[in-house]
């Protein structure tokens, strides 16, 4: 009897061990499986807690294999620190505006200026909108009067962060830039303490907020003010700031090295081994269209206003200087403005046909027939010209522009101009 149940103590003892047995050795090799995998996939980061392992444990490891070490975001500062660079050595509106919207385009994927004119929001320039020309952004036109967050964004002078659309004026807006962010933001554009215009930026078509709100309003406001500096930056042009390295001065054979408490100064030598800001050099862009330069007839030319000027409501692509017709014959007093607006208006064709067409007009002195190579762009210019001068205004204030400030006074890099 006592026999017999030793034997049954001892086949259940034997039984259970033998089921810890198995359960052990499962158990060790699903773990030395995933504790392998971990490894190699590099998961783990210290993370590893070295109690017991069993079951729960197991699954512990399981999640913690899903895990992604988690990446740090490059900082956008140097971003920010080079659309500065940029906008600070520019003397002219339609070069800020370019800088500032190539800046942008670094930090968010896509942004367009609007300018208030006459009532309404006009598109001016865009960058992040694959197919769409400047003429397409000229053809955005949201009236104030309309209920939008652009309309109050205008109103209140305040910046908006948020979903869109809120109000019903907001989908026609959105209808033209095309998708419906997750986010966007709108800056005004304050100079002479007056709303001239309002910054869009969004991050579509990524479904995101918008990821560096700060950088964006710093560039902005940065532009803002060197908008106001205008008329003093043109008196005083700003060189870009380079970086220095300082070397030490080595003593000579006979000279000793002054010690801490030497208060003889040692002049240090300056070599300048920086290089320029990568935006202090214009993108190129396309020439401009007969389409662009008709609607730039219509838009009314504003100058950024000196101290004594008013505000004006919009940005101007160029700053415009003191017009002063040279007195070489006898105008009569009634024809004076005419002749004003005519140089004023050679000078602003002038402007934009350098600003859409640098590397042309290079190359095309290079070949010695700057007429020939871009007759399409100034025989544009001429006729738009001549609609603008009309009949008394005798003196070709245009061609005179073409040869001092593209043809650098060379008349034979303008033959073919007609009347030349």
């Amino acid at each position: 009897m006592a026999k017999n149940l030793e034997e049954e103590i001892l086949k259940y003892i034997n039984g259970v061990l033998e089921e810890r047995k198995k359960l052990l050795e499962s158990g060790w090799e699903e773990f030395s499986q995933n504790l392998k995998k971990t490894l190699d996939s590099f998961a783990l980061h210290l993370k590893v807690d070295f109690a017991p392992v069993g079951r729960e444990g197991l699954k512990g490891l399981e999640e913690l294999l899903e895990e992604k070490p988690s990446e740090e975001a490059p900082s956008v500062l140097p971003l920010v620190l080079s659309g500065i660079r940029g906008l600070r050595g520019e003397n002219s509106q339609g070069r800020l505006i370019n800088h500032l919207l190539n800046a942008l385009a670094k930090i968010v994927n896509r942004a367009v200026l609007f300018v208030v004119k006459e009532g309404k929001l006009v598109g001016w320039d865009g960058r992040g909108f694959e197919g769409l020309t400047e003429l397409d952004f000229r053809k955005m036109v949201l009236p104030l009067s309309s209920e939008s967050v652009f309309s109050k964004v205008v109103e209140k002078g305040g910046i908006y962060q948020g979903s869109l659309p809120v109000l019903k004026g907001d989908r026609r807006v959105l209808s033209l830039l095309g998708g419906e962010p997750q986010e966007s933001i709108l800056i005004p554009v304050v100079v002479r303490g007056k709303v001239s215009g309002i910054l869009y930026a969004d991050e579509w078509p990524e479904k995101t907020g918008i990821k560096h709100p700060e950088a964006v309003e710093v560039l902005v406001d940065f532009a803002e003010a060197m908008v106001e500096l205008l008329p003093l930056r043109a008196k005083y042009p700003v060189k870009p700031k380079e970086r220095i390295k300082i070397e030490a001065e080595k003593p000579g054979a006979a000279e000793e090295v002054p010690s801490l408490g030497d208060t003889t100064r040692k002049e240090g030598l300056f070599k300048p081994t920086g290089t320029p800001s990568p935006f202090t050099e214009e993108e190129t862009r396309p020439g401009i269209s007969r389409e662009v330069m008709e609607l730039e007839e219509e838009v009314e030319e504003l100058e950024v206003p000196s101290a004594e000027q008013p505000t004006p409501s919009t940005f101007e692509p160029e700053v415009e200087e003191e017009i002063e017709v040279e007195e070489e014959e006898e105008i009569p007093e009634e024809d004076r403005a005419l002749y004003e607006a005519a140089m004023r208006k050679a000078r602003v064709l002038v402007s934009d046909l350098i600003l859409y067409n640098r590397d042309r007009i290079e190359k095309a002195k290079e070949k010695g027939n700057i007429y020939e190579e871009l007759k399409d762009e100034i025989d544009l210019a001429i006729e738009i010209y001549k609609k603008k001068a009309g009949d008394k205004v005798k003196k070709d204030f245009l061609y005179e522009e073409l040869l001092k400030k593209v043809a650098d006074g060379n008349p034979s890099l303008l033959k073919g101009y007609p009347g030349a």
